[in-house]
């Protein structure tokens, strides 16, 4: 008899190891992978739509006097950034701090940058009051990629 409770008792500590593994596992992945991979891929984001809308970004219009494509493109990138915005302050916040000290950006870089997407955003367009809107765009531009440790882009004719 005390054979078969020793299987039994091996079976059951097996099966209650192999489910805590599993169940640890699954918090792991839920509540510290998922939120780490979904700020890279946020960041990801931001550096791909910073390269994607240099054009625009770089070339702030009069809204007033232009196309209604043009008026339109510019308007979309400027949705499109403060969403990035939006999301790169989601995605980070969503990070145990634990986590977000060792593997992150400072709250400080993080809050910074998101408000320079912003500020990105409502500077795509000229009025009375801008006088180089041109200048400031590259400045905020860099200031994100640095705040966010993204590789700065080579400038034409920078080698």
């Amino acid at each position: 008899m005390s054979e078969i409770y020793q299987i039994i008792w091996t079976a059951a500590a097996t099966i209650c190891g192999g489910v805590l593994v599993f169940v640890t596992s699954q918090v792991i992945q839920e509540y510290i992978l998922s939120p780490l991979k979904k700020y890279k891929n946020t960041i990801a984001e931001i550096d791909n739509k910073l390269k994607f809308y240099a054009n625009i970004i770089f070339l702030p219009i009069n809204i007033e006097n232009t196309i209604p494509e043009k008026r339109e493109r510019y308007l979309y990138c400027s949705k499109v950034l403060r969403k990035l915005s939006c999301d790169l302050e989601t995605s980070y916040k969503t990070i145990p701090d634990c986590i977000r000290e060792k593997f992150c950006n400072s709250d400080s870089n993080i809050a910074t940058a998101a408000a320079s997407l912003i500020g990105l955003s409502n500077s795509l367009f000229e009025n009375y009051l801008s006088s180089s809107l041109k200048e400031y765009n590259k400045k905020e531009l860099r200031k994100i990629r640095e705040l966010l440790n993204i590789r700065m882009l080579k400038e034409k004719g920078e080698e």
